[in-house]
């Protein structure tokens, strides 16, 4: 049997005169009522309640008189007990019929000005609740109050345990405590030929546009996989930039009690063809009070290019202004025209990039798959300088950093053929055994010096050709992987 107690409670009205009456008694006189509780012995229901007494109630009542003095109004009177009848001070109503829609004792916790950790003891249950029917006033109950009455109105209330909230016909709101984190961000930009940004809002910016620049980004954020946010620190206002020289405040929700799994994506403003957009440069993630590493200043540092790279807790590749998609085809092969293994005719480039329709200088990427001569072939285009954006298959991460440095030094092997090149290439990728005593020089040398190398502004970096639609995650390649070569 569950632990239940049903108590009645009568309202009784009380009206109080000072010495003399009013010749003219109104309806708007306040009229006291006072909740005094009356225990009822039911077989079906435990006779004792274990909960502690209670220190006040918290009745809710709604006017339903036309017109109504009020809509609705909730009081908190104190409880008091005399001879183990619980009794409520009086609270004042105008003569009207209402509708009592709440009706809860409570507990203080021995913390009477700290409403927060009181403590629910009796309770009165709804009219379609499970509890409803233990009761024969459940809420809410009509009552009338009149003039110079005295109304005892009976109401029913139960033991109430938290575990049978649901079994009364109501709930309550939970108070959920959340942390407010915050990191800052700053970045600096670094241009090859900042000519090139004219048109765009860095040319705003104090002193025009320079090799080196307060980058413009945002950080978008996801909290569990969701994205809950974006910030930006572009706030251009038509005259002056009021970020300039300030870090950008990045705030966000950590719930307690919870791990929440955070994911923050750095997009930055550069030329993409000959327009300017934000790109996808970097991710971070973290859980709860975890923060990016931000050195002693506490913000997070980032460079993109080659500058100001030993005062950044992030340096970011060079950026290569490159389509998403060409068309390669191999019109001549082994050796090319240019110097090269092959020659590749690049077409359906848009205007702006730094690849453009024509001929190019190729590569071969991979000895153990062939490609098609004359056939056109529809790429993804890929830097391998963010070699994470890679398909899989293609991604070495390791090894395109060595590739990049032999195309950079290759003035180091002046007696190189194009096939010691080619071959040293094959023994960095693919693992070949085979070649010249120059081309396992070629790539022992590239091994050694190349561990992490990036190309300063004017060499070259390696821009890799995969079919058009190859998944991120593909393990395979369907045909060899090409490049070129890029002044980063």
């Amino acid at each position: 049997m569950k632990k239940l107690l049903l108590l009645i409670l009568s309202t009784t009205l009380i009206f109080s005169s000072c010495a003399k009456w009013d010749d003219n008694p109104g309806q708007n006189q306040d009229q006291e009522v006072v909740f005094k509780s009356i225990e009822a012995s039911l077989t079906t229901l435990k006779s004792t309640c274990d909960n502690p007494q209670a220190q006040y109630a918290i009745v809710r009542i709604t006017q339903i008189t036309s017109p109504p003095t009020y809509d609705t109004a909730t009081f908190t009177p104190q409880v008091f007990y005399l001879s183990g009848t619980a009794y409520t001070q009086s609270i004042k109503l105008k003569v009207g019929t209402y509708k009592v829609t709440d009706f809860k004792m409570m507990n203080d916790n021995n913390t009477p000005l700290n409403t927060e950790d009181d403590i629910m003891v009796l309770a009165a249950p709804y009219t379609s609740s499970t509890y409803g029917s233990y009761t024969n006033t459940p809420l809410p109950l009509t009552t009338t109050v009149s003039a110079f009455q005295k109304n005892e109105i009976p109401i029913s209330v139960l033991c109430f345990e938290e575990t049978n909230y649901d079994k009364f016909g109501f709930g309550w709101f939970r108070i959920n405590q959340i942390n407010i984190r915050e990191q800052l961000f700053f970045g600096d930009l670094c241009l090859k030929h900042p000519e090139e940004y004219t048109g765009s809002p860095y040319a705003n910016m104090p002193g025009g546009l320079k090799i080196d620049m307060p980058a413009l980004f945002k950080i978008r954020i996801f909290t569990d996989n969701v994205l809950t946010d974006s910030v930006t620190n572009n706030k251009w206002t038509g005259t002056t930039w009021d970020y300039i020289n300030k870090p950008l405040s990045v705030t966000y929700v950590d719930q307690p009690n919870v791990v929440n799994q955070f994911k923050f994506e750095l997009y930055i403003l550069v030329k993409v063809g000959s327009t300017f957009q934000y790109k996808l440069f970097n991710t971070w993630t973290f859980a709860d009070g975890e923060r990016i590493s931000a050195g002693t200043d506490n913000v997070v540092d980032f460079v993109l290019g080659n500058c100001n790279i030993n005062q950044a807790d992030l340096v970011l590749a060079p950026y290569i202004n490159l389509p998403a998609i060409a068309t390669y085809k191999i019109t001549a092969w082994s050796p090319g025209t240019m110097g090269t293994y092959v020659d590749a005719l690049l077409s359906n480039i848009p205007a702006g990039y730094e690849l453009s329709n024509g001929t190019w200088p190729s590569w071969c990427g991979d000895k153990n798959l062939t490609i098609q001569i004359n056939q056109n072939y529809n790429m993804d285009v890929y830097s391998t300088l963010y070699p994470a954006l890679i398909p899989e298959f293609a991604r070495k991460a390791t090894i395109w950093p060595k590739v990049n440095w032999l195309m950079n030094n290759l003035n180091y092997f002046p007696t190189a053929s194009m096939q010691d090149i080619q071959d040293a290439i094959w023994r960095l990728v693919n693992g070949f055994t085979g070649g010249s005593s120059l081309a396992i020089t070629m790539a022992n040398t590239a091994s050694t010096n190349g561990v992490n190398y990036v190309p300063l502004p004017g060499g070259w970096a390696a821009v890799i050709f995969v079919p058009t639609g190859t998944p991120i995650n593909a393990q395979n390649a369907t045909i060899q992987t090409m490049f070129i070569r890029v002044d980063p």
